[in-house]
């Protein structure tokens, strides 16, 4: 199912549902052709403070920690891919289009930024199903719907994130590396499986910048 709407930019929003409660928000057409590697980034704790299934625009707050890392990325055209779990949505704690209405709030605050965000792609499951397994961090279905959708590069790509559920996802997809906010570095300095020695936590935005610029 797909529609179309406006960001808080005039410009045109396509989402689209691409499985029950996974959405796709798209706000730059993005290049087809050649596969291309890309940013992935997480949400909750990561751009935005994490205040508790956050879905109120008054409440939303950009954190600091990544912005500059963000520009840098979005001033070399590498496409970036918001990737989150929105079990509020699926729990009944607030509807769909408020969800959707605080993404697109985010991608204008950061447009003005100068951070360049393609697409955003949320899971609102909460239940235990075979759809959420597939789809629900740290489960990697997301990140091959985004790989599939807009040609990205799975193995020149990396995760930015606040939790092991996101470097597990990252693993798990195939990504060169994740980048983890904070106190979520402690004790998951190896990946997942040992014989993944590809697999890399970077500790700071400059190690990841400097492996995905190579």
């Amino acid at each position: 199912m797909r529609f179309a709407g406006t960001s808080g930019l005039g410009k045109r929003v396509t989402i689209t549902t691409v499985k029950p409660h996974v959405h796709i928000q798209q706000y730059i057409k993005a290049a087809c052709g050649a596969k291309e590697k890309a940013v992935f980034v997480d949400r909750d704790g990561t751009i935005v403070c994490d205040t508790g299934y956050p879905h109120k625009i008054e409440d939303l707050e950009i954190r600091n920690q990544f912005v500059e890392f963000l520009q840098t990325i979005t001033a070399n055209e590498i496409p970036i891919y918001m990737i989150t779990n929105q079990s509020g949505v699926g729990r009944g704690y607030f509807p769909m289009r408020e969800m959707f209405a605080f993404n697109d709030e985010l991608s204008r605050r950061l447009l003005a930024l100068n951070i360049s965000m393609t697409a955003a792609i949320s899971c609102t499951f909460f239940s235990k199903t075979s759809l959420a397994f597939k789809y629900r961090k740290p489960a990697p279905g997301m990140f091959f719907e985004i790989r599939d959708r807009y040609f990205v590069e799975l193995t020149s790509s990396i995760m930015v994130g606040d939790t092991k559920a996101d470097a597990i996802a990252a693993q798990r997809a195939g990504l060169r590396g994740c980048l983890l906010a904070d106190a979520a570095l402690v004790g998951f300095s190896e990946p997942e499986d040992s014989e993944d020695a590809t697999f890399k936590v970077y500790d700071t935005p400059l190690d990841a910048l400097d492996a995905l610029l190579l």
